[in-house]
């Protein structure tokens, strides 16, 4: 309740091979009909082209350095890190910080306010929980989809993946 859980929405998942040189659009700008009419391409999953008229609009930047990558100018990668359920007489865990870890899942909030993506990864053979909050809800929902389809790579070569941001 409140969270997308794997298979219990309509999305169909398509599993393509990725190039080592391709670069996600990550749509941050105005509304479709904007480049639609600038003459962009839409592509499959509803993310814009950045190319137009073979002039490249956007610059590419780091996952981790996108300007939308942030709640109320803080930014919000990587995420902190809290150990998910607890042994029998734990104590309360210290965070970890840092681009740790295996992503294993991502969820995107339906409830909470601002809009957020609750990370799972896998450290050293326990489960941790992070969330990324954003400004943009549209830009969340972008990034929810783009981090689904890179489970199980690491949290810093994620974070170092190329993605288009508008100048």
């Amino acid at each position: 309740m409140g969270i997308i859980k794997p298979g219990k929405h309509s999305e169909k998942s398509v599993v393509k091979p990725r190039s080592e040189t391709a670069t996600p659009n990550i749509d941050c700008g105005p509304g479709p009909k904007q480049y639609e009419a600038s003459g962009c391409a839409k592509l499959p999953g509803g993310i814009l082209s950045r190319l137009a008229a073979g002039r490249n609009l956007a610059k590419e930047v780091l996952l981790r350095d996108h300007r939308l990558m942030n709640y109320r100018t803080l930014a919000n990668w990587p995420p902190v890190w809290m150990r998910r359920g607890r042994e029998n007489g734990a104590t309360a865990d210290v965070p970890l910080r840092g681009e740790i870890g295996t992503l294993k899942e991502a969820f995107v909030s339906t409830v909470a306010q601002p809009p957020r993506i609750y990370l799972i990864v896998v450290h050293e053979g326990l489960e941790y929980i992070g969330s990324l909050l954003f400004n943009d809800a549209v830009f969340c929902l972008q990034i929810y989809r783009f981090l689904k389809g890179h489970r199980g790579e690491t949290i810093a070569e994620i974070g170092r993946l190329k993605v288009s941001q508008r100048n």
